[in-house]
């Protein structure tokens, strides 16, 4: 069996929590239709350090509604620079998002 998993980040190469709300909700729905054609679920998303929180709050709720993508593997840019989200918060190493809790990141 093989398994997928979309690349950084979804659609597009891009930073998506630094689009315009409008980009944003295109490109959730773009990156849910790749993600049935390849009938995954996940997609690795790519962030600035300073971005991640905005991302979490903000953009990775987005993918709730529909389900289709419901693993977010984080990669913090610069590649060596921490998930920042993560280092301060005493909730482990992972969070669930979204209106459903349907969305791991």
């Amino acid at each position: 069996r093989d398994y997928f998993v979309l690349p950084p980040s979804g659609h597009t190469y891009s930073y998506p929590s630094l689009m315009e709300p409008s980009d944003q909700a295109l490109f959730v729905t773009q990156t849910e239709e790749d993600a049935r054609l390849f009938n995954t679920s996940g997609t690795v998303d790519w962030e600035w350090t300073g971005t991640w929180q905005h991302a979490i709050d903000d953009f990775f709720p987005r993918y709730s509604s529909k389900g289709q993508v419901r693993g977010i593997f984080p990669v913090p840019v610069p590649y060596n620079a921490p998930v920042l989200p993560f280092t301060f918060d005493k909730g482990g190493s992972y969070k669930i998002l979204g209106a459903r809790k349907n969305v791991i990141l």
